[in-house]
Order: C-alpha cells, then structure tokens, then sequence
C-alpha cells in the first residue's frame, strides 16, 4: 500500500475508532456525555440551589456567604442545597461543619451526582466559571459573584490575551445577575470584559456578599482550625498575614515562588515574630505545592478557610495585587503592600491604580517589609488620606446586609436596592448582529471584514464577533484592531454531542449534507452548540462574513435571525484551488455548497462575481438569494497611515524577564537598587559567591548600563549592576522523573546528546542517520532555562542519552491515563515490547558508545556569517516552556548571510559542529555552513535607516558625528544588536544607543529594515498574499520584459506566503535580485505603497480587489489584469488599466503605458464609495 493511501487508511481508522476510544478512556468525555444526557432528560427541581467557589476547590467566598444566609434564614428552610468540591484532605473539615443538616449536599466535581445537580438545579451561584460544557436552562437562574474588586487588569484589557478570557465571557451570558462591590468593579464587567450594552441580564452593584462574614466574630471558629490544622499561633500576639495573589506569568515557577515565599516570611518572622503570629494564605494555584513545602506548612492557613473569616482576626494585612485589600478596608485596620515584583508585573500586566495612591506604605524589598511593620504605628497623613478615599470609593455599601439585598433581588425578585443601583442593558432595542470574521489571518477577508465593523453605527447596533481558536500572535495583534464598541464570543471546548450526533456531525463535514443527509442534518444539535457557547443572547441577524468554514456556518446557522454569507471570491474556483500539491478549501467548500439554502441570502462581494457565483451555485440555493453587498473601506486610516512621521521617539525599554543562575564576580560590597527604572531607595549589602543567585530580569538604563533583578538564596534582594554578575558554571536545569514512550520523529539534522544542551559536558554524540523512527522509552526529563527541554532515553537499565523533546512523538495509546486496566495493558505490557522491537538498533548505538572516547568541547567566542541557508541540528528551539510532546516536528531555518555569535565547536563521525546564536534561535549547525569574520567590516548595504547615537561613546571604529545608518537587528549574546554603518565600515551595537528615524524606511515582520523608493526612479508595487491564485509570477516575468526597456525601475513586492522562495528562485533565475526587493509582511504598508508611482496586480481570480480600492484611495496608478471583479472595481478602466491579455507582456505593455504617458484617470472619491457600502450592508439585515 503507497504512503498515501495508508494516511487516508488511518485517518478513516481514526476518524471512525477516535469517538468511541475516547468515550472509554477520557474521564471528562463520559463526564459531558453524563452532563449532556441529563441535561436533556431531567426538569429542573424547584427550589434546589447549586454552589461552586474556586472551581470546587474551596467551600468559601460570596457563595459561601449567601449559603450561609439562606440557611440560617427560616423562610427558605425547604430549600436543598448543593455544593460541589474537590476531594483533599482539608475540604472534608468544612463537609463536616454540615454534616447535621439534612438539606445540605456534596456532590464531587465531575461524577455522576454533580452533573446531575448541575442540569437540575433552580439556582446557580459561582464565583468563577463553570465548565465549558456548562448550559444554562431557561428556567435557571445563574448568580455570577465574581471573586474580587481588581486591582491588577483584567480581561480584554491585558493586550494579546483575548482567549484567556473565552470561558469567562461565555459564563457571564449564560448568567442572569452579575454582582458588584462598587462601581469599580462593575467598570470591569462592562468595559473589561466588553459587556456593556450586550450584556442580556443585570449588574448588582450593593456590595460583596462575603464581606458580611467580616461583621461577625469568627475568632472561635478561627482558633479551632488553626489548632485543627497544627498552625504555630499565639493568640496573645497580634495576627499578621500575608495574602498574595497568583501572577500568572513566568517571573519563576510554582516550586521558585513557594520556595521565596518560605525564605522570607522566614526573614520576617525572625525579625518582627517576637510581637506578631506571620500566617501566610497563598492562592489557589500555589496552595498544593505551598503545603508539601515543610518550612512553610506550620504557618500556611489551609487553602479551604474563608478569607473574609480569616480577615476579621487579622491585625495587619499584607498583600500585593491581591483584591482582598479592597474587602479588608472595613475593618480600618492597616495595609501594607508587598511589591517585589511591581516593575515585572505593571511592564506585563499593569494595574488599575497608581501605587501613590494605594491605601498603605509600599516594600519593594523583604527588609523595607520588616522596617514598615515595625514603624505600623506611625501615622502617615498620606496613606490616611489614601485610605479614606478607598473606604468610600470601593466598601461604601459594605453594611453586613449585602446578602439580603442579594437574596431580595434575586429570590424575591425585587427591582430595586437601598443601598446600590441595579444596572441593565440598553441593549434592548438595538439591532444585535452575530459575525464571523474569518481567521483573523493577514489576509483580504481579514482586512475587509476589520474595515466593516469599523464603520457599523454602535448607536443602532450590538455586534458580537465570534472568534475561533487564537493560537498565533498574528491573529491576536488583528483582533486587537477589532473596535472597542464589539463584543466577543468564542468557539472553543468539546461539543456536547452523543455518538450518533459525533457521526453524523463528521460525515456531514467530509460529504457535506446532501441526499439523505439533508434530512439526516441535526440542527438541533448545533441549536444546542450555540446556547452552549452563546448562553442566553439572541441575535437580530447573523453574519458568515468568511465564507469558507463549515466548522463556524454550522453554528451561524443554528442562531437565532436572519442569515447571511458572504462570498469574497468565485467560489467554485476557489475549491479547486491548489497549493503544494493539495486543494486546502475542497472539503470545507463542498460542505459549505450542501447548507447554502439554509441561509437567507449569499452576499458576493462585487456585481461581477455575484454572476459568476450565481450562475456556478445555483443548483445549491434559489437565485433570488444571490444578491451584491460591496466590501467597506477605511478611507481616514488609508490616508493617515500613508503620511511621513518625524523621527520616533524610542520606547520605554521593557524589561526583559529571564531565569537564568549566576554568580558573583567580586569580594567587595555591592549597590541593590530595589526598584526599576526608577529606584526609591538603594543600600550596599555583602553577596558571596556561595549564595545561590537567581536573575529573573534585566534593564538597561539610558546610560547603557545594565541592571538585573535578582533574588539571593531565594530572597529577593533588588536590582543589581550586571557587572558583577557572571553566569553560573551550568544551566539552570530541572529535572524530573517521568515515563513516556514514543517515537523520534527526525530529520537529518536530529542529534543525541550526551546530557542536555546547557549542561557544561554536553556534546553530540549520535546523529539521526541511527535513532530516526526509532520507539523510546524516556525516563527523565531535564527542562533548561535557555535551551528548551529534553528526554532521557532509557534501554532497559542503559541511559543512550538525551533527546530535544521537540523530536518526540508521543504515543497516545503506549501513555495511558485512567482506567487501571488499559494502563496495565497499554503501559506495562505492550509498551515496553514495542520498545524492544528497536533491539537491533540499541544494540548498535550501545556499541558506538562503548567503543566513542569522550571528546571535549572546545569553547570558542567569534562571529561568522552563514555562507548558505540551514537549518539547526537537533531542532534546538529557544523556548523557556516544556515542549509539549506532540508538537509538530520544526526546525527553524537560519537565512544566507545571517551574523551569529559562534561559543563551541564539536569534531563528530568525521563532521564539525558548531554551537551558534542567532536573533531567534540558538543550537548546533554544521560548521562547514559558517564563514568566520575575522573583523566587523561587513560589505556596505544598498540603503540604510538614518538614526542617531544616544550615547556618547564611539562604536568600535565609527565616531558618533558620522552620518550612520543601520539594516539589520541581531540578537548577539542574548541582547539586541544592530549593524550600524557610515557607508564605509560598519560595526555591531547595542540598540539601545540608537534612535531610529523612520522618514526613510521600515522595518518588516522579520526585522528586516526596508528603504522607501527613491523619488527619482520609477517604482512599481504589488501587495497580496503569495500564493499561487495572486499570480504574482506573472508581474516578475513581465517586470523582466520591461527593464528591457527601462533598467532603473524597481519592483517591491509587500507579503507573504507559500510562493514566497518559488518567487525569489523564479527573481534570482531571470537576475532580477538587484531590482527587485521582497518588502515581506508590513503592519502598516499605506506609508510604503504612496511612495511608489504604479500599483500592479496580477490575481487569477478575485471577489472584490480590496487592494485596488486601497491604491484608488491614495491616488496611485494601476495596471491590473482584466478579470471580471477587477473591471468591476476600475469601472472598465477609468480608475486604471486593464490588460490586453492576461498574459506577462500584456502586463508589460500596460507597464509601459502609464510610465512613457501622461495618461489620466479618474480620481477616486473613497468616501464616496465607503457611505454606498454601508448603506448596502444595512440594506441586507
């Protein structure tokens, strides 16, 4: 059998055996089958009330609050009620304390019983987030309580993480009432989240239900479990705790900043212990591996006790970003904040408030901690200030009675409070509009589909974006030009579908529902996939502006409104497109064709192409469906971006976090700076190369002088000069156990190492020629700070050695979890003998090694160019994470011409390695690749960017009074380097002494710096994704042709894509390099394409030219070729030339007419244009 047809063999296999094997063996598979069976078989229970806190890991918080109330409350004595927890040993104290109440349940989270409860429950309360195959019913009613006023930002208000935030949306419109604190809080709902104005239900702002607990004396209770739990406490000394929040980011890791937390309320206890008990209350997240800590545990408050409880005993609260400072206001006691970290987390993350006016004295060391709770009792006219203003602006409501009010509004179903406001949506009557953007890739759709909800009326409409998987920064960094007025909605989890509907929904998926599976087509099922995603919103008018994903239309279709898709291209053609051998549309197209009737009408995005379209797709919907909407511009960001900038100034530096060991360099004392940029205080203190130095992040001043932050024998210490650090004699390695088998999916460039690279005697020792497809068993794991993680392979009792775990293919079915059963079965019995089957192959490695004398590493420091393009050997991918095991096998590729910093060379089986750094990747390549610089004099480039020197320092040979320039950014020993030049020598600097002007030119996707075109030579332009319907060859062949002509035009060609090295090799044959430049993808291409004097397009087939529409509206000429979407556009050649033929010398004659002739064509009103496409959007809701 061929290899192809065993990969279509395999994937039927998988395709049909994948569902059932995963109902067996996935625990949350049955659990959402379990969910999903009652959720349609079971009424809802009158009178049952459901609660959850902290994904079931604690019974405590605003649920825990309002359970308390109601229980207590005899007007609701008839009422069950049901927790949800986790198994530990600790939940069972706080099960106990119920156990003599009869109407009191616990159900453990994801068995049998919770789902039960979940579907049938009356009422809901959370404060965080169901599961994502939670769905509210019609006749729930869903209390979110939210977990706190937010201090740190939140939501969509933290750039680039708009998925972290889709199961939290999703939940708030499933919820029928939000609840809020203060008006702060309530901000964050509305605007943080986008909910304002689309929110369906209603904002409760009158205070946190769990700072009631607070007016209660829980001193007894308190005592009970702190003696229960074997807590060290004195009641006769005051009570101090430290509560802080979990960062979320990769400042050190869980065990790093358990292990910190130890050391130095360790410090603080020895110093202040004498007059305060020093508790420590970690999040969540950091409780179960804070409590295997033995230092720690006799002072760690067990993670089930109530905060607020805890709070009314406390005496000094302190805390960093964490929202329980806002709920410890009411007991006017003092705060201090504990701020280590604030210059990492505000230059991640950042705050709502400045820390100046923050209700407490802020440490940014352990030993201004310590000063600042000696001195607790000196008043401070400040903080004090600070402080009132807090209580009245974030507790004002706070009365000990929230829960009441609560309970009024949503049990008693009072409109109104006494204390607060109840907020609900205007949204009411506006329009409300679901749309699917696409991909949210560079492409076309991308762009017009931004442009449209740009110019949507925000006043008459509600849109909700539905966004699929965010898994690029380049779909991130797009749907953050999303404008602020929309909402989002996700598509993410697993569909609560049974067997038959996982069946039916993939047939229909690879056949498309025709013939019998029209009538087999279970929209009720996708019915039941949208209000799962999509809770409680209904839609006026839904939106498939992609046109191409059967996967999203299904969804679009099973929403409530009318339905609309658009069309950006000939479909058919589209279908039968090719790429690398493949037709990437064919199935999702063939699907898409089968549901067109099912929509109302199908949208082209030009009159030409809606007649082709209609004509090629009328066997699949009625023609009157077939109908014109033209695609929207942004005629004000086209011209705006198009104009020059002055010189920019350069940014605030970020810093820049690392994790690396180092050691100290010299004997004397040392200056520690406790802050940066901007220090406050600053002492000289005794390092010794003994302690155990960890950086975690550095900072160049604008001096150029560079700071690292560091923590000493885990306590932090401050900010240190660079200088007298040095790195630690080996990497920062963890290692730990593991037992995992699969295959080593290679490339000719794997190798096998004697230990993982970073530790000082690792070296190559057997390349993949041998280890290729072999079954491993790996049996350690070594995750490095700088050079990613790798596996130890293990032959019997025989350590062979130590395997990027990027080159490792996990087997599903050799790595069971579970079912005791299949793990005996698949783990111990069949594992190890598929290992074995490789016996041959261990045998000769285990021979090599035997018979391999160690060879010792010689440690070089030199730059070298890349003398041809090559990829790394053994796929060394700079990454600080654990590779996951299933990722696809990469090997980044380090481009001709490249400049690297070569550290070590390694002679292996006749072959010589180097070990290079690089800008974006650092590991071993083949020596022979290399040309060593003997000095920095690197040939003079073409064009460079004007900058300036902000130092005062010469650079290597060039004085600052040159008129310099620069082309490229390296990275060169972990810091950024740019070649700068004075057109005869150039030198490599630090980036930070330069300041860039960008009058002359850009800098593309890759770093690569770009110069505009001259003024004085004519220049053509062309912008698009490379692929093979743009065409784009066909412009290189006929810019050939007139450089016969005319042999001082330039060509610049903006994108990227598939075709992008066929286009270069296509330029490189015709000699063609020296007039042709590949801009490369450009965040702002307007500012690049005016400069240019004639706009080129040359696609095969197009819906509607967005390009076009753009070089219209900057006044460019146009030569493209005569298709019927680009005539549309043109208007039959007003706006531009149309080609003779479609062929290379007809382009080349349209070339030479607008370059030899004052042609004249008529000038483009975009506005003109922009109010007709609106006015036809609105026209089709």
């Amino acid at each position: 059998m061929k290899r192809k047809e065993r990969t279509k063999m395999h994937r039927i296999i998988r395709e049909v055996v994948g569902p059932i094997a995963q109902r067996i063996g996935s625990p949350y598979s049955r659990t959402v089958a379990w969910y999903r069976h009652y959720y349609e078989k079971l009424p809802i229970m009158p009178n049952t009330i459901f609660y959850e806190s902290r994904d079931g890991k604690s019974i405590n918080d605003s649920p825990y609050a309002i359970f308390l109330y109601l229980l207590e409350n005899p007007k609701f004595e008839n009422y069950i009620h049901i927790w949800s927890y986790q198994e530990s040993p600790e939940i069972h104290y706080i099960m106990d304390q119920f156990s003599k109440f009869s109407n009191v349940i616990f159900v453990e989270r994801n068995t049998k019983e919770y789902v039960k409860w979940l579907a049938q429950a009356e009422y809901l309360f959370n404060n965080a987030t169901f599961q994502p195959y939670f769905t509210a019913k019609e006749q729930q009613t869903y209390v979110n309580t939210w977990h706190g006023t937010p201090l740190k930002k939140m939501g969509f208000d933290i750039p680039g993480k708009q998925s972290g935030s889709q199961n939290i949306v999703r939940n708030f419109f499933h919820s029928d009432f939000l609840i809020s604190p203060n008006s702060h809080t309530t901000k964050m709902y509305l605007d943080s989240y986008r909910l304002r104005g689309g929110y369906p239900g209603k904002v409760i702002e009158t205070g946190y239900p769990r700072i009631d607990l607070m007016f209660k004396d829980n001193s007894e209770k308190l005592v009970n479990l702190f003696s229960h739990f074997k807590l060290t406490y004195d009641k006769h000394k005051a009570l101090l705790l430290y509560s802080p929040t979990w960062k979320g980011t990769q400042i050190t890791n869980t065990t790093d900043n358990v292990n910190q937390i130890a050391k130095e309320m360790a410090y603080v206890r020895d110093k202040v212990g004498h007059k305060y008990n020093v508790l420590i209350k970690v999040h969540p997240y950091v409780y179960n591996k804070a409590k295997e800590n033995a230092a720690l545990k006799p002072y760690l408050v067990p993670d089930i006790c109530d905060t607020n409880e805890l709070m009314s005993l406390v005496d000094i609260l302190v805390s960093d970003y964490s929202s329980i400072f806002f709920d410890y206001l009411v007991t006017k006691k003092p705060i201090l904040f504990y701020m280590w970290d604030d210059d990492i987390y505000n230059d991640e993350r950042g705050q709502y408030f400045s820390e100046d006016s923050l209700p407490g004295k802020i440490s940014y060391t352990v030993f201004e901690l310590v000063d600042n709770i000696l001195k607790i009792s000196s008043t401070d006219e400040h903080v004090s200030s600070n402080y009132n203003s807090y209580v009245h602006q974030f507790v004002r409501y706070e009365d000990g009675k929230v829960c009441q009010r609560v309970v009024d509004v949503v049990f008693n179903n009072k409109n109104s409070v006494n204390s607060g406001e109840i907020i609900e949506s205007k949204a009411s009557k506006k329009r409300k509009i679901l749309f699917y953007p696409g991909g949210m890739l560079n492409n076309g759709i991308t762009t017009s589909a931004i442009n449209l909800l740009h110019n949507i009326d925000y006043d008459q409409n509600e849109v909700y974006v539905l966004l699929g998987g965010i898994n690029s920064q380049i779909k991130s960094d797009n749907i953050d030009r999303l404008p602020q007025q929309v909402h989002y909605v996700f598509r993410f989890g697993r569909p609560n579908f049974s067997l038959y509907e996982i069946y039916i929904d993939r047939i229909i998926h690879f056949f498309g529902a025709n013939g019998l599976l029209k009538k087999l087509y279970p929209n009720s099922t996708y019915q039941r996939e949208a209000k799962r995603l999509f809770g409680k919103l209904q839609f006026d008018d839904t939106v498939d502006f992609s046109g191409y994903s059967l996967y999203q239309t299904k969804l679009i279709l099973a929403s409530s409104g009318k339905k609309l898709c658009f069309f950006h291209s000939d479909i058919l053609s589209d279908s039968q497109r090719v790429v690398n051998g493949k037709k990437p549309h064919k199935i999702n197209l063939r699907g898409m064709f089968s549901v067109y009737d099912r929509y109302d009408e199908l949208l082209s995005v030009s009159e030409s192409t809606n007649k082709i379209n209609k004509h090629n797709l009328e066997r699949y919907a009625d023609s009157e469906k077939f109908k014109v909407c033209i695609n929207t511009i942004e005629p004000e960001k086209i011209l705006h971006d198009s104009k020059d900038n002055e010189i920019l100034e350069r940014k605030e530096t970020r810093l820049e976090i690392s994790n690396t060991l180092s050691e100290i360099n010299t004997t004397n004392k040392v200056a520690i700076y406790n802050k940066m940029p901007n220090y406050t205080a600053s002492l000289l203190m005794d390092l010794n190369a003994e302690q155990s130095i960890r950086q975690i992040a550095t900072y160049r001043n604008e001096n150029g002088e560079k700071f690292a932050k560091v923590l000493a024998d885990n306590i932090y210490i401050g900010w240190v000069n660079s200088k007298y650090l040095v790195n630690a004699s080996k990497d920062a390695i963890q290692y730990s156990d593991d037992d995992i088998y699969g295959s080593i999916n290679a490339t000719e460039n794997t190798i096998l190492y004697s230990a993982p690279v970073g530790e000082k005697e690792s070296y190559p020792i057997i390349n993949s020629i041998i280890i290729r497809n072999m079954y491993v068993h790996i049996t350690k794991i070594a995750s490095t700070e700088n050079h990613g993680s790798y596996g130890l392979i293990t032959y019997g009792l025989k350590k062979i050695g130590w395997v990027h775990l990027g080159t490792i293919k996990r087997s599903k079915y050799l790595n069971r979890t579970g079912n005791l059963l299949f793990k005996l079965l698949f783990n111990k019995l069949l594992a190890p003998i598929v290992v074995w089957n490789n016996q041959k192959k261990y045998k000769e490695i285990i021979e090599i090694l035997s018979q391999k004398k160690e060879i010792k590493l010689q440690e070089v420091d030199y730059y070298a160019k890349i003398r041809y393009e090559s990829q790394l050997v053994g796929e060394l991918i700079k990454n600080t994470q654990q590779q996951k095991f299933n990722q696809k096998n990469v090997t980044p590729t380090i481009k001709e011409g490249a400049i690297v910093n070569v550290v070590k060379i390694q002679l292996l089986n006749d072959k010589s390695y180097a070990f290079i750094t690089d800008e974006e990747t650092n590991g071993w390549v083949f020596a022979s690749s290399l040309e060593k610089i003997t000095d920095l004099s690197i040939p003079v480039f073409e064009s460079n960017i004007n900058l300036k020197i902000t130092s005062t320092k010469e650079i290597g040979c060039l004085s600052t009074d040159s008129l310099l320039g620069i082309k490229r950014k390296k990275l060169i020993n972990g810091e950024v380097k740019v070649l700068v030049t004075d057109g005869k020598k150039s030198e490599w600097c630090d980036e930070k002494s330069v300041q860039y002007d960008y009058s002359e030119g850009v800098f593309n996707a890759d770093g690569d710096f770009i110069a505009y075109p001259s003024e004085n030579t004519l220049s053509f332009v062309t912008m698009g994704r490379l692929s093979p319907e743009k065409n784009q060859s066909m412009i290189i062949n006929a810019f050939s042709l007139f450089l016969k002509k005319q042999s001082s035009a330039k060509l610049y060609i903006i994108g990227s894509g598939v075709m992008g090295e066929q286009l270069v090799q296509l330029a490189k044959k015709l000699n063609l390099m020296n007039s042709i430049v590949f801009v490369g993808q450009l965040s702002n291409p307007f500012r690049f394409m005016e400069r240019c004097q004639v706009f080129l397009l040359s696609s095969k087939y197009e819906g509607q030219p967005m390009v076009l529409l753009e070089a219209m509206t900057l006044g460019m000429k146009i030569v493209s070729t005569d298709i019927p979407a680009c005539r549309t556009v043109l208007e039959n050649g007003k706006y531009g030339i149309l080609t003779e033929n479609n062929t290379p010398e007809g382009l080349a004659k349209g070339m030479e007419e607008v370059s030899n002739s004052t042609v004249k064509f008529k000038k483009f009103d975009p506005y003109d244009y922009n109010k007709m496409a609106v006015k036809q959007f609105y026209a089709r809701l």
